[in-house]
């Protein structure tokens, strides 16, 4: 009986500090995260309408695969991942004020994400303008900074 109150006495310390802790962390990774937040939230749902018209565009046109569905959700996980670690890395940089690879980051995972949306909205045979499709692959065409 006397091992049993003790017993309970010790877990109700650390029940207290656990959920303390458990307050605490995410507390710390909201404050790291706040500046990023939008950018992520942009980013999950571009990522989703991407694995949307992928899945509308594999059924369509009878190539569906696991391994590509695999892929598409895999961008779920990997995106936000690598975003929240450049977060995590800008912030323990002592240099002030230096807070940019997260934003460029976001910004080239949009403009990814955006193209990979307007080349299956093409396939699809929604009407997109040449020239928006053209100025897109051309802005990412790594080719031409490759000098001969």
């Amino acid at each position: 009986m006397v091992i049993g109150i003790i017993t309970a006495r010790i877990g109700s310390i650390f029940q207290g500090a656990w959920h303390k802790a458990m307050v605490a962390a995410v507390l710390w990774i909201l404050v790291i995260l706040t500046p990023v937040a939008i950018g992520l939230f942009a980013i999950c749902i571009l990522v989703f309408i991407d694995l949307f018209l992928g899945i509308w565009k594999a059924i369509k046109q009878n190539n569906f695969s696991s391994s590509r569905l695999r892929t598409g959700i895999g961008k779920f996980i990997l995106y936000p991942l690598a975003i929240v670690s450049v977060r995590i890395s800008e912030t323990s940089l002592p240099i002030d004020g230096v807070c940019i690879a997260s934003d460029f980051l976001i910004l080239f995972l949009s403009v990814t994400e955006l193209i990979s949306i307007l080349e299956t909205l093409a396939i699809l045979g929604v009407d997109i303008p040449s020239p928006v499709l053209q100025f897109f692959k051309k802005q990412t065409d790594i080719k031409r900074f490759i000098k001969k």
